[in-house]
């Protein structure tokens, strides 16, 4: 099994800078990877939510990259589990 799926099954995780692996796929415009992350259960608004030592959030990034497709999706996935 690679990092990723490992990372897939534990979304949640953060790391010591606070990053995670749906503000990583967020930074790679990936979203038929973030769309994978926000279908599992465990994923909620917290982690939409969660800051990296900068005070970047996923939903940040995604405005600041420019994908509209994400924004939408992960504004959605923190209605639904907000």
């Amino acid at each position: 099994m690679d990092l990723r799926s490992v990372l897939l099954e534990n979304s949640n995780i953060r790391f010591n800078n606070g990053d995670t692996l749906l503000k990583w796929e967020v930074i790679q415009g990936n979203a038929e990877k973030i769309q994978a992350i926000l279908s599992n259960p465990d994923v909620n608004a917290d982690i939409i939510n969660a800051t990296d030592d900068n005070g970047n959030t996923a939903l940040r990034l995604a405005v600041e990259y420019d994908n509209a497709e994400v924004v939408k999706a992960l504004l959605a996935h923190r209605d639904k589990h907000g």
